[in-house]
């Protein structure tokens, strides 16, 4: 139901709803079905309401990160915000050690890896490099992490 009153609801109407997820929006994010709100909020949200979400996602990033189902909310982040947002993000997340690595073993953390890699650049890139590097053989004994080092190896990215 929350999902369709985000999608159809005029933002006016939303505002306290609005306002009571973005207050909640690290543990909705890890939750079983939370998560399809918070990125359906994403997704249909103002852009001052993509900017405070990935502004709480930028200050859980380890604990979002290592999470199964939050994954898929740091993956419409990463494609719905605003650049310099979804540049913020990105950098958290490889700025927390070890948490590119713990998404990249996961359906949808995989892909929110794929698209840090895509947004990042420089020391960054570097830094999210090495630390693959280093779990290069826990990543490619998990499938999604196998799909991971593919996919730097097929882009022609410096590879792992």
């Amino acid at each position: 139901i929350l999902q369709r009153l985000l999608e159809h609801c005029r933002s006016d109407q939303l505002d306290g709803l609005v306002a009571s997820l973005l207050w909640d929006t690290v543990a909705l994010a890890k939750h079983v079905y939370g998560n399809f709100v918070i990125q359906h909020l994403m997704e249909y949200g103002t852009p001052a309401q993509q900017h405070k979400l990935i502004c709480e996602l930028v200050t859980s990033t380890q604990e979002l990160g290592r999470d199964i189902h939050s994954g898929a909310v740091v993956a419409k982040a990463l494609s719905y915000g605003a650049q310099e947002d979804q540049h913020a993000l990105a950098v958290a997340l490889v700025m927390a050690e070890g948490t590119i690595t713990a998404m990249a073993r996961t359906r949808h953390g995989s892909l929110a890896t794929k698209l840090v890699l895509q947004t990042i650049g420089g020391q960054a890139r570097d830094e999210a490099l090495r630390q693959i590097q280093e779990e290069l053989p826990a990543l490619t004994a998990r499938r999604y992490g196998r799909a991971v080092v593919a996919s730097l190896r097929g882009a022609g990215m410096a590879s792992p």
